[in-house]
């Protein structure tokens, strides 16, 4: 799995290589393919309001967006020939990810971790939109996730 990981804050610093391992295992566990290939961007305030404005038509920013690649048609439909199994893009705003932490009392890299797969779960077509219990299995399903991505640092 290729997780290719920008981090376009300009003060802010990550584990990337945490992060690269966690998000692999929890893209292990929801079934992707091998050869699947996520991007993640990490930008500030002011990046994610002007993506947040052009793709959602919404003011200021946002902690997570997603843009959905090949896995909108279905994890059943792998890309032929060998070809990479593009996810697509994950992109969160580190100034709105630790102003959260803060105010919920949560570890902030831990919240990060939970942004990050709440994004990849809209890229495998999850959705909290549609109704309540639709936003609480997805709630579920991050906090399992989040569990999941965590035990091989455990061991």
């Amino acid at each position: 799995m290729l997780i290719e990981l920008d981090n376009r804050h300009p003060r802010r610093r990550v584990d990337q290589t945490g992060l690269r391992r966690r998000l692999a295992r929890v893209l292990r566990a929801q079934g992707c393919p091998e050869a699947s290939e996520l991007s993640v961007v990490l930008v500030d305030d002011p990046a994610m309001a002007e993506l947040n404005q052009r793709h959602m038509d919404r003011r200021g920013p946002t902690n997570v967006l997603a843009f959905p690649m090949d896995a909108a048609a279905g994890l059943g439909d792998e890309p032929a020939d060998g070809a990479p199994y593009l996810l697509g893009d994950v992109v969160v705003s580190l100034d709105t990810a630790a102003r959260e932490a803060a105010e919920h009392q949560l570890e902030p890299g831990e919240h990060l971790v939970r942004l990050l797969i709440h994004g990849l779960l809209h890229l495998l077509g999850h959705d909290h939109l549609p109704s309540a219990e639709a936003a609480r299995r997805m709630e579920e399903l991050t906090e399992r996730l989040l569990l999941l991505s965590r035990a091989d640092e455990e061991e």
